[in-house]
């Protein structure tokens, strides 16, 4: 069984049917959806007298055989109706049994209480004790008031809404009278001895399935005697002798609770299952138990369920059902923790901690519950000290008006009673002016760190800003150098270098001579010939004239770079002091 919660979902589902079901099984049932196997065909939409689905319904009683360690004189089946329907289909199966046609029926919750009134439709329902006017305890087995002569005794394993489980053996004291029981929310949760019992039912929406489908195990012998009016699709015997297939069945709910079987044997089986339920139950209660009557559990230590945890949030050893709806709130919109509601017959918070909920996801619960109790702590310390100050000042009022004549008028008294509802009023406006006052210092707070993080921002900036203008430094550093060894090459070869004073140069269309413009300098100098040009205006200009202008450009350029230069400099020191 996996401890830690599925990473593909950010929620945790509480709800105690439908429940969870392990994410690795929906994952296997979304790629089958469609086509299963080589069939082509969905579970859905195949026969259910096909040879495939054949092997699926065999499968699934196998592993269930397997699981629970079923002896062979027992009968698996997979029926319809729920709980509910199992309610009638035991009694008009079982009443039978014995000539008096009547049965032992334990109270300890809300579904035995509902099978009972069920029952005595068919028969005889003898209560073993009075009915409680609270469920919080089993009382011990020899307190029940046993009928030797009942077809069977009646008991629900665990009762979901109430939260009560059998944790003992109780076999002992039924004088062999058949014990069937109710285990739709924890049948598959821990490990059971099957022989100890007459018939076990439970719907697979909790533990080991999706609605729809209801397992019964019956022991052999206890089939073949129903009530004459028993509906056929009801008789165990009919369904038995046809493998649970006189009618049409949940074909795909089938399919599913085989899955969770595998899922189940996957990961331990029942030994694995039952260890890992106990721890999960065992931290929430351990939450419960320390948190000084803040959370409180109604029912005995040594009668709670494993798998349904119902308590309450209590404010001076009361229930307070502000304080749960608030819990509730923090659960669901701020933490995905859904379905926490109690039941609507006993209200406060119950934890349904079936076998898909991960201990991980557990102590998520947990750790939620203990933040809670610190918060919920803080808040109402708070109001105890505005309500001890409006005290006060409604103690000071008393004095100061006990200091004077007695009133003698209902007039005196009206406006007494407005001086305490003025006192109050007035102290709940200086709590609500501090609220307000720390919100508005949040506000600040916020504020500053936005600006914060600005000016990092331009700070940042700013830094790349240098490291652009220091390297537009060191290119200009690297230009200067190289005009800087043009020119010490050019002194190298002034002397070798003829200096004409003019030259001649040809045309194409004429052989008149030009003037020829030649500059006498240094920059002229460092060329073997003249090499004239001729411009559009007939005058001849000496190359070496226009090496000097195109150079002269250039440094023209240089200077205006290092005057940017430095306005850029200055820019950025201005804006680094801001």
């Amino acid at each position: 069984m996996s401890l830690k919660r599925n990473p593909s979902r950010s929620i945790i589902n509480f709800s105690a049917g439908p429940s969870s079901l392990p994410y690795e099984v929906l994952e296997i049932a979304q790629r089958e959806l469609v086509a299963y196997g080589e069939t082509g065909l969905s579970v859905m939409e195949m026969s259910h007298r096909s040879a495939t689905f054949s092997k699926i319904i065999n499968n699934a009683e196998q592993l269930v055989r397997e699981l629970l360690n079923v002896p062979v004189n027992y009968s698996v089946l997979f029926l319809q109706g729920g709980g509910n329907g199992q309610f009638a289909c035991v009694p008009l199966n079982l009443m039978n049994l014995k000539p008096k046609k009547s049965a032992d029926y334990v109270l300890t919750g809300y579904w035995s209480e509902r099978a009972a009134n069920e029952a005595k439709k068919y028969g005889a329902v003898n209560l073993v004790f009075p009915k409680p006017e609270k469920y919080s305890r089993i009382p011990p087995v020899q307190e029940w008031n046993l009928d030797p002569e009942a077809s069977y005794v009646f008991v629900c394993d665990n009762e979901t809404i109430n939260g009560i489980e059998f944790q003992e053996d109780i076999t002992q004291a039924l004088n062999g009278v058949p014990l069937v029981a109710d285990c739709s929310s924890n049948l598959f949760s821990r490990q059971i001895d099957v022989s100890k019992y007459g018939l076990i039912f439970a719907g697979a929406q909790k533990n080991f399935g999706p609605s729809g489908v209801t397992l019964v195990i019956i022991r052999n012998d206890l089939i073949g005697h129903a009530a004459k009016e028993c509906p056929s699709i009801f008789d165990y015997k009919i369904q038995a002798g046809n493998n649970s297939l006189y009618q049409t069945p949940p074909t795909f709910s089938i399919y599913m609770c085989g899955l969770v079987f595998e899922w189940l044997k996957k990961h331990g089986g029942m030994e694995s299952i039952d260890k890992v339920n106990r721890m999960k139950a065992d931290a929430v209660y351990e939450v419960i138990d320390n948190s000084n009557g803040f959370y409180y559990s109604p029912i005995s230590p040594k009668d709670r369920s494993r798998v349904t945890i119902p308590f309450r949030l209590c404010v001076d050893g009361k229930p307070n059902e502000a304080l749960e709806k608030e819990f509730l709130s923090e659960a669901d919109k701020k933490n995905n923790l859904k379905e926490l509601k109690g039941h609507r017959s006993v209200g406060g918070i119950r934890a349904a901690i079936f076998n898909a909920i991960s201990l991980e996801e557990i102590e998520t619960l947990v750790f939620f519950m203990k933040d809670f109790q610190q918060l919920a702590k803080i808040s109402i310390i708070s109001l105890n000290r505005e309500e001890k100050m409006c005290h006060e000042n409604r103690s000071l009022n008393m004095e100061n008006l006990n200091a004077q004549p007695p009133a003698t008028s209902l007039d005196q008294l009206v406006s007494m009673c407005k001086i305490f509802s003025q006192d109050k009023a007035e102290m709940r406006r200086h709590y609500s002016g501090i609220q307000h006052q720390l919100a508005d210092l949040n506000q600040r707070l916020s504020q500053i760190q936005k600006n914060t993080v600005i000016t990092n921002n331009r700070i940042n900036l700013i830094s790349n800003g240098n490291s652009e203008i220091n390297q537009r430094i060191n290119e200009v550093s690297d230009g200067l150098t190289i005009i800087y060894n043009r020119f010490k090459m050019q002194d190298r070869n002034k002397n070798s270098s003829p200096n004409y004073a003019e030259c001649e140069a040809s045309s194409n269309s004429s052989s008149q001579r030009k003037p020829v413009i030649v500059v006498n300098s240094r920059l002229g100098q460092g060329y073997s010939q003249c090499n004239c040009l001729k411009t559009r205006t007939g005058i001849v200009v000496c190359r070496s004239t226009r090496w000097f202008c195109e150079n002269s450009f250039n440094l023209v350029q240089l200077l205006l770079q290092i005057v940017i230069l430095y306005i850029v400099l200055f820019c950025s020191s201005t804006l680094k002091q801001n």
